[in-house]
């Protein structure tokens, strides 16, 4: 951190690969300056994109929340009416699953944090 703010963070994949009848363990890391998004390219093992390459649905982008103290997921209201091109952009194969961690009122605006991944590749 420089200064109070965030200027990196690590991008981590974790999965099982079957190979040669073998399940192992496998995973990725990588380090993305913030100005740098682009770079959060991680190489997967063969055969872990051809699985990932299945028919989905047309995604709705919503916001997913948890209530305490019973921590039950449920839908929420939409973000955007479309998910917008830089999201694909930046998580290529994400199915539309937004969820927030924060939302902060700023005099009288209210400022969204949100995270979008893909289930199969991105945490």
């Amino acid at each position: 951190m420089e200064d109070g703010s965030l200027t990196r963070y690590v991008v981590r994949v974790e999965g099982k690969l079957l190979d040669d009848a073998q399940i192992r363990d496998v995973w990725r890391q990588t380090t993305v300056d913030l100005t740098d998004i682009g770079s959060a390219k991680l190489d997967l093992p063969n055969g872990a994109s051809e699985v990932l390459d299945r028919p989905i649905a047309k995604p709705e982008p919503r916001l997913s929340d948890a209530e305490a103290p019973k921590l039950l997921s449920q839908r929420g209201p939409r973000v955007f009416a479309d998910i917008p091109d830089w999201v694909t952009e930046v998580v290529p194969d994400q199915r539309g699953h937004f969820w927030a961690p924060d939302v902060i009122q700023l005099g009288d605006r209210y400022l969204l944090y949100y995270s979008e991944h893909n289930y199969a590749v991105s945490a």
